[in-house]
Protein backbone atom coordinates (compact mmCIF):
# COMPACT_ATOMS: atom_id res chain seq x y z
CA UNK A 1 0.00 0.00 0.00
CA UNK A 2 2.82 2.41 0.88
CA UNK A 3 4.49 1.73 -2.46
CA UNK A 4 1.26 2.56 -4.28
CA UNK A 5 0.84 5.75 -2.28
CA UNK A 6 4.44 6.70 -2.95
CA UNK A 7 3.99 6.23 -6.71
CA UNK A 8 0.71 8.16 -6.76
CA UNK A 9 2.19 11.10 -4.89
CA UNK A 10 5.32 11.10 -7.04
CA UNK A 11 3.14 11.13 -10.15
CA UNK A 12 1.32 14.20 -8.82
CA UNK A 13 4.66 15.90 -8.26
CA UNK A 14 5.90 14.91 -11.71
CA UNK A 15 2.99 16.36 -13.66
CA UNK A 16 3.27 19.65 -11.76
CA UNK A 17 7.08 19.88 -11.94
CA UNK A 18 8.33 22.98 -13.75
CA UNK A 19 11.47 23.06 -15.88
CA UNK A 20 14.29 25.41 -14.88
CA UNK A 21 17.65 26.21 -16.43
CA UNK A 22 19.30 26.61 -13.02
CA UNK A 23 18.79 24.93 -9.68
CA UNK A 24 15.42 25.70 -8.11
CA UNK A 25 13.55 24.67 -4.99
CA UNK A 26 9.95 23.88 -4.18
CA UNK A 27 9.36 23.76 -0.43
CA UNK A 28 5.65 23.18 -0.90
CA UNK A 29 6.15 19.87 -2.79
CA UNK A 30 3.33 20.92 -5.17
CA UNK A 31 0.84 20.62 -2.32
CA UNK A 32 -1.59 23.45 -2.98
CA UNK A 33 -4.09 22.98 -0.16
CA UNK A 34 -3.96 22.31 3.58
CA UNK A 35 -4.44 18.85 5.04
CA UNK A 36 -7.89 19.78 6.38
CA UNK A 37 -9.10 20.39 2.81
CA UNK A 38 -7.78 17.09 1.46
CA UNK A 39 -9.62 13.86 1.00
CA UNK A 40 -8.48 11.02 3.30
CA UNK A 41 -6.79 9.36 0.33
CA UNK A 42 -4.85 12.51 -0.60
CA UNK A 43 -3.72 13.07 2.98
CA UNK A 44 -2.60 9.43 3.30
CA UNK A 45 -0.61 9.65 0.07
CA UNK A 46 1.29 12.69 1.32
CA UNK A 47 1.89 11.28 4.79
CA UNK A 48 3.18 8.02 3.32
CA UNK A 49 5.48 9.91 0.98
CA UNK A 50 6.90 12.06 3.78
CA UNK A 51 7.39 8.96 5.93
CA UNK A 52 9.27 7.20 3.10
CA UNK A 53 11.44 10.28 2.65
CA UNK A 54 12.24 10.63 6.34
CA UNK A 55 12.97 6.90 6.65
CA UNK A 56 15.46 7.18 3.78
CA UNK A 57 17.32 10.02 5.47
CA UNK A 58 17.41 8.29 8.85
CA UNK A 59 18.60 5.11 7.13
CA UNK A 60 21.46 6.92 5.44
CA UNK A 61 22.50 8.70 8.63
CA UNK A 62 22.44 5.39 10.48
CA UNK A 63 24.57 3.79 7.78
CA UNK A 64 27.46 5.96 8.94
CA UNK A 65 27.30 4.33 12.39
CA UNK A 66 28.19 7.66 13.98
CA UNK A 67 24.87 8.98 15.30
CA UNK A 68 24.77 10.03 18.95
CA UNK A 69 21.64 11.78 20.15
CA UNK A 70 18.46 12.96 18.47
CA UNK A 71 18.15 13.99 14.83
CA UNK A 72 16.74 17.49 14.49
CA UNK A 73 14.82 18.68 11.44
CA UNK A 74 11.89 20.84 10.37
CA UNK A 75 9.88 22.18 7.47
CA UNK A 76 12.50 24.78 6.54
CA UNK A 77 15.14 22.08 6.21
CA UNK A 78 13.79 20.16 3.23
CA UNK A 79 12.65 20.79 -0.33
CA UNK A 80 12.03 19.31 -3.73
CA UNK A 81 14.92 20.38 -5.96
CA UNK A 82 15.20 20.66 -9.73
CA UNK A 83 18.67 20.45 -11.25
CA UNK A 84 19.29 20.14 -14.99
CA UNK A 85 15.66 19.11 -15.54
CA UNK A 86 15.98 16.33 -12.96
CA UNK A 87 14.01 16.13 -9.73
CA UNK A 88 15.60 15.46 -6.36
CA UNK A 89 14.63 15.66 -2.72
CA UNK A 90 16.96 17.42 -0.29
CA UNK A 91 16.80 17.35 3.50
CA UNK A 92 19.26 19.02 5.86
CA UNK A 93 19.72 17.45 9.27
CA UNK A 94 21.54 18.45 12.45
CA UNK A 95 22.67 15.79 14.89
CA UNK A 96 25.46 14.75 17.19
CA UNK A 97 28.14 12.28 16.21
CA UNK A 98 30.17 9.85 18.27
CA UNK A 99 33.34 10.54 16.32
CA UNK A 100 33.35 14.25 17.15
CA UNK A 101 32.42 13.56 20.74
CA UNK A 102 35.48 11.40 21.24
CA UNK A 103 37.72 13.93 19.52
CA UNK A 104 36.38 16.85 21.53
CA UNK A 105 36.63 15.02 24.81
CA UNK A 106 40.28 14.45 24.01
CA UNK A 107 40.76 18.13 23.16
CA UNK A 108 38.99 19.13 26.36
CA UNK A 109 41.35 17.06 28.41
CA UNK A 110 44.38 18.48 26.64
CA UNK A 111 43.21 22.11 26.83
CA UNK A 112 41.69 21.89 30.30
CA UNK A 113 38.27 23.10 29.15
CA UNK A 114 34.73 21.75 29.08
CA UNK A 115 33.15 20.79 25.73
CA UNK A 116 29.36 21.08 25.50
CA UNK A 117 28.46 20.43 21.87
CA UNK A 118 29.33 17.96 19.13
CA UNK A 119 26.88 18.82 16.39
CA UNK A 120 27.18 18.52 12.63
CA UNK A 121 24.86 19.57 9.82
CA UNK A 122 24.49 17.32 6.77
CA UNK A 123 22.54 17.74 3.54
CA UNK A 124 21.10 14.57 1.98
CA UNK A 125 20.01 14.36 -1.66
CA UNK A 126 17.69 11.57 -2.83
CA UNK A 127 16.12 10.68 -6.16
CA UNK A 128 12.51 9.69 -6.90
CA UNK A 129 13.11 6.20 -5.54
CA UNK A 130 14.52 7.62 -2.30
CA UNK A 131 17.98 6.36 -3.16
CA UNK A 132 20.76 8.63 -1.90
CA UNK A 133 22.62 10.30 -4.75
CA UNK A 134 24.74 12.71 -2.65
CA UNK A 135 25.37 14.01 0.84
CA UNK A 136 27.43 16.87 2.20
CA UNK A 137 28.63 17.90 5.65
CA UNK A 138 28.83 21.62 6.34
CA UNK A 139 32.43 22.75 6.79
CA UNK A 140 33.10 24.91 9.84
CA UNK A 141 36.37 26.13 11.33
CA UNK A 142 37.91 24.44 14.34
CA UNK A 143 35.90 24.85 17.56
CA UNK A 144 32.74 25.78 15.62
CA UNK A 145 29.93 23.21 15.75
CA UNK A 146 26.61 23.19 13.91
CA UNK A 147 23.63 23.72 16.20
CA UNK A 148 20.63 23.84 13.85
CA UNK A 149 19.29 24.65 10.37
CA UNK A 150 17.02 27.63 9.75
CA UNK A 151 16.40 27.79 6.04
CA UNK A 152 17.19 26.78 2.46
CA UNK A 153 17.11 28.94 -0.64
CA UNK A 154 18.10 28.84 -4.28
CA UNK A 155 20.47 31.32 -5.94
CA UNK A 156 19.19 33.02 -9.08
CA UNK A 157 21.00 31.90 -12.21
CA UNK A 158 23.24 29.40 -10.42
CA UNK A 159 23.23 25.71 -9.66
CA UNK A 160 23.68 26.64 -6.02
CA UNK A 161 21.90 26.47 -2.70
CA UNK A 162 21.98 28.72 0.37
CA UNK A 163 21.64 27.17 3.81
CA UNK A 164 21.22 29.18 7.01
CA UNK A 165 22.52 27.40 10.08
CA UNK A 166 23.11 28.11 13.74
CA UNK A 167 26.52 27.32 15.16
CA UNK A 168 28.19 27.24 18.54
CA UNK A 169 31.55 28.94 18.83
CA UNK A 170 33.72 27.24 21.40
CA UNK A 171 36.45 29.75 22.08
CA UNK A 172 39.17 28.10 24.10
CA UNK A 173 39.91 31.26 26.08
CA UNK A 174 36.37 32.55 26.54
CA UNK A 175 34.19 29.46 27.04
CA UNK A 176 34.80 27.86 30.41
CA UNK A 177 31.45 26.34 31.30
CA UNK A 178 29.46 23.28 30.29
CA UNK A 179 26.08 24.85 29.40
CA UNK A 180 25.69 26.57 26.03
CA UNK A 181 25.56 30.33 26.55
CA UNK A 182 23.05 32.04 24.23
CA UNK A 183 25.70 34.59 23.26
CA UNK A 184 27.79 31.78 21.80
CA UNK A 185 25.02 30.57 19.47
CA UNK A 186 25.10 32.52 16.21
CA UNK A 187 23.61 32.26 12.72
CA UNK A 188 25.39 32.18 9.39
CA UNK A 189 24.56 31.25 5.79
CA UNK A 190 26.69 29.08 3.54
CA UNK A 191 26.75 28.63 -0.24
CA UNK A 192 26.67 25.11 -1.64
CA UNK A 193 27.34 24.56 -5.35
CA UNK A 194 25.94 21.56 -7.22
CA UNK A 195 27.60 19.80 -10.16
CA UNK A 196 26.49 16.83 -12.26
CA UNK A 197 29.09 14.58 -13.87
CA UNK A 198 28.40 11.22 -15.48
CA UNK A 199 24.99 11.07 -13.86
CA UNK A 200 26.32 11.76 -10.37
CA UNK A 201 25.67 14.79 -8.15
CA UNK A 202 28.59 16.54 -6.41
CA UNK A 203 28.37 19.30 -3.81
CA UNK A 204 31.05 21.81 -2.84
CA UNK A 205 31.01 24.61 -0.28
CA UNK A 206 32.10 28.02 -1.58
CA UNK A 207 33.08 30.49 1.17
CA UNK A 208 34.87 32.97 -1.12
CA UNK A 209 32.11 35.60 -0.88
CA UNK A 210 30.20 35.02 2.36
CA UNK A 211 33.16 33.87 4.44
CA UNK A 212 33.28 31.17 7.10
CA UNK A 213 32.12 31.85 9.71
CA UNK A 214 30.02 34.87 8.75
CA UNK A 215 27.30 37.09 10.21
CA UNK A 216 24.81 36.59 7.37
CA UNK A 217 21.90 35.21 9.34
CA UNK A 218 19.21 34.68 6.68
CA UNK A 219 18.73 33.70 3.04
CA UNK A 220 17.71 37.17 1.79
CA UNK A 221 20.80 38.83 3.27
CA UNK A 222 22.99 36.13 1.74
CA UNK A 223 21.49 36.72 -1.71
CA UNK A 224 22.21 40.45 -1.40
CA UNK A 225 25.79 39.71 -0.34
CA UNK A 226 26.31 37.44 -3.36
CA UNK A 227 25.01 40.20 -5.65
CA UNK A 228 27.54 42.61 -4.18
CA UNK A 229 30.37 40.12 -4.68
CA UNK A 230 29.35 39.66 -8.33
CA UNK A 231 29.75 43.38 -9.12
Amino acid sequence: MKNIAFLVFNYCLLVTAPVYAALSLDQGYAINKPYVSMSPEEADDIRNFMESWENAVVRDIGANAELSGKIKSGGENRARMFLNKKKYYIWAQQYQVNKLLSSKEKNASEKGMNIHNNGVCDLYVHDDEMIKVASFRVNLPEYHYCNGIYGLGAVKGQDALLMTIAYVLENIKAVQKVDVDASNVKKMTILLKFHERNGKVFITQDDSCLGNPNKTGDILSARKALQQCAK
